[in-house]
Protein backbone atom coordinates (compact mmCIF):
# COMPACT_ATOMS: atom_id res chain seq x y z
CA UNK A 1 0.00 0.00 0.00
CA UNK A 2 1.42 3.36 -1.04
CA UNK A 3 0.61 6.56 0.80
CA UNK A 4 0.54 9.77 -1.20
CA UNK A 5 3.61 11.92 -0.40
CA UNK A 6 1.40 14.90 0.40
CA UNK A 7 -0.40 12.73 2.93
CA UNK A 8 2.87 11.76 4.61
CA UNK A 9 4.04 15.36 4.60
CA UNK A 10 0.76 16.57 6.04
CA UNK A 11 0.89 13.92 8.77
CA UNK A 12 4.45 14.89 9.72
CA UNK A 13 3.52 18.58 9.72
CA UNK A 14 0.45 17.88 11.88
CA UNK A 15 2.50 15.75 14.30
CA UNK A 16 5.17 18.41 14.61
CA UNK A 17 2.58 21.14 15.09
CA UNK A 18 0.70 19.22 17.76
CA UNK A 19 3.95 18.53 19.67
CA UNK A 20 4.85 22.21 19.41
CA UNK A 21 1.44 23.22 20.77
CA UNK A 22 1.77 20.95 23.78
CA UNK A 23 5.32 22.13 24.51
CA UNK A 24 4.30 25.76 24.06
CA UNK A 25 1.48 25.47 26.59
CA UNK A 26 3.67 23.82 29.19
CA UNK A 27 6.62 26.18 28.84
CA UNK A 28 4.50 29.31 28.54
CA UNK A 29 2.40 28.59 31.59
CA UNK A 30 5.50 27.71 33.62
CA UNK A 31 7.24 30.93 32.59
CA UNK A 32 7.95 33.46 35.29
CA UNK A 33 7.86 36.17 32.61
CA UNK A 34 4.15 35.78 31.98
CA UNK A 35 2.70 39.17 31.07
CA UNK A 36 -0.84 39.87 32.21
CA UNK A 37 -1.92 41.14 28.83
CA UNK A 38 -5.35 40.09 27.57
CA UNK A 39 -4.11 39.53 24.02
CA UNK A 40 -1.35 37.25 25.27
CA UNK A 41 -3.82 35.39 27.47
CA UNK A 42 -6.26 34.98 24.59
CA UNK A 43 -3.44 33.61 22.44
CA UNK A 44 -2.80 30.96 25.09
CA UNK A 45 -6.52 30.14 25.07
CA UNK A 46 -6.44 29.87 21.27
CA UNK A 47 -3.55 27.40 21.50
CA UNK A 48 -5.37 25.50 24.26
CA UNK A 49 -8.44 25.32 22.05
CA UNK A 50 -6.49 23.74 19.21
CA UNK A 51 -4.67 21.41 21.59
CA UNK A 52 -7.98 20.27 23.05
CA UNK A 53 -9.48 19.71 19.60
CA UNK A 54 -6.56 17.52 18.47
CA UNK A 55 -6.43 15.67 21.81
CA UNK A 56 -3.01 17.02 22.80
CA UNK A 57 -4.49 18.12 26.11
CA UNK A 58 -7.39 16.76 28.10
CA UNK A 59 -10.40 18.77 29.23
CA UNK A 60 -8.93 18.59 32.75
CA UNK A 61 -5.76 20.30 31.49
CA UNK A 62 -7.83 22.95 29.68
CA UNK A 63 -9.70 23.65 32.92
CA UNK A 64 -6.38 23.92 34.77
CA UNK A 65 -5.26 26.48 32.18
CA UNK A 66 -8.48 28.46 32.71
CA UNK A 67 -7.96 28.33 36.49
CA UNK A 68 -4.42 29.62 36.08
CA UNK A 69 -5.38 32.42 33.70
CA UNK A 70 -8.61 33.45 35.47
CA UNK A 71 -6.94 36.19 37.52
CA UNK A 72 -4.15 37.07 35.09
CA UNK A 73 -5.88 39.37 32.65
CA UNK A 74 -8.55 41.95 32.11
CA UNK A 75 -11.28 39.64 30.83
CA UNK A 76 -14.68 40.96 29.81
CA UNK A 77 -17.53 40.29 32.22
CA UNK A 78 -18.81 37.60 29.87
CA UNK A 79 -15.44 35.82 29.76
CA UNK A 80 -15.03 36.00 33.53
CA UNK A 81 -18.57 34.71 34.11
CA UNK A 82 -18.15 31.89 31.59
CA UNK A 83 -14.80 30.86 33.05
CA UNK A 84 -16.27 30.89 36.57
CA UNK A 85 -19.24 28.86 35.35
CA UNK A 86 -17.01 26.30 33.63
CA UNK A 87 -14.76 25.99 36.68
CA UNK A 88 -17.72 25.49 39.02
CA UNK A 89 -19.33 23.02 36.63
CA UNK A 90 -16.09 21.06 36.37
CA UNK A 91 -15.88 20.88 40.17
CA UNK A 92 -19.45 19.55 40.28
CA UNK A 93 -18.64 16.90 37.68
CA UNK A 94 -15.79 15.63 39.84
CA UNK A 95 -18.24 15.02 42.70
CA UNK A 96 -20.93 13.20 40.71
CA UNK A 97 -20.52 10.47 38.17
CA UNK A 98 -22.90 11.70 35.48
CA UNK A 99 -21.59 10.95 31.96
CA UNK A 100 -24.14 13.20 30.23
CA UNK A 101 -23.15 16.12 32.40
CA UNK A 102 -19.48 15.56 31.58
CA UNK A 103 -20.15 15.41 27.82
CA UNK A 104 -22.18 18.62 28.01
CA UNK A 105 -19.45 20.37 30.03
CA UNK A 106 -16.74 19.28 27.56
CA UNK A 107 -18.79 20.67 24.67
CA UNK A 108 -19.33 23.96 26.45
CA UNK A 109 -15.62 24.15 27.23
CA UNK A 110 -14.72 23.51 23.59
CA UNK A 111 -17.30 26.05 22.45
CA UNK A 112 -15.96 28.73 24.78
CA UNK A 113 -12.33 28.14 23.81
CA UNK A 114 -13.24 28.14 20.12
CA UNK A 115 -14.09 31.83 20.53
CA UNK A 116 -10.34 32.44 20.38
CA UNK A 117 -9.59 30.31 17.30
CA UNK A 118 -9.25 33.29 14.95
CA UNK A 119 -5.99 34.09 16.74
CA UNK A 120 -3.52 31.91 14.86
CA UNK A 121 0.10 32.02 13.77
CA UNK A 122 -1.03 32.60 10.21
CA UNK A 123 -2.60 35.97 10.93
CA UNK A 124 -0.34 37.45 13.61
CA UNK A 125 -0.46 40.88 11.98
CA UNK A 126 -4.20 40.95 12.61
CA UNK A 127 -4.02 39.95 16.27
CA UNK A 128 -4.78 43.43 17.66
CA UNK A 129 -7.88 43.82 15.49
CA UNK A 130 -9.02 40.23 16.14
CA UNK A 131 -8.52 40.80 19.86
CA UNK A 132 -10.60 43.99 19.68
CA UNK A 133 -13.33 42.08 17.82
CA UNK A 134 -13.33 39.33 20.46
CA UNK A 135 -13.71 41.99 23.16
CA UNK A 136 -16.61 43.59 21.27
CA UNK A 137 -18.39 40.25 20.78
CA UNK A 138 -17.99 39.33 24.44
CA UNK A 139 -19.05 42.78 25.64
CA UNK A 140 -22.24 42.42 23.59
CA UNK A 141 -22.94 39.08 25.28
CA UNK A 142 -22.66 40.53 28.80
Amino acid sequence: MTIHPLGDSLFIHFSTLSNFIYSFLDSFLDSSNFIHDILQIRLVLAVASVALLIDKITPDRAITILEYLRWKGDFTDYERNEIDYLLAWWDDIQEVNEPNMEVEAKERLKDFLSSYNRLSLHNYRLWPSINARITDVFNNKS
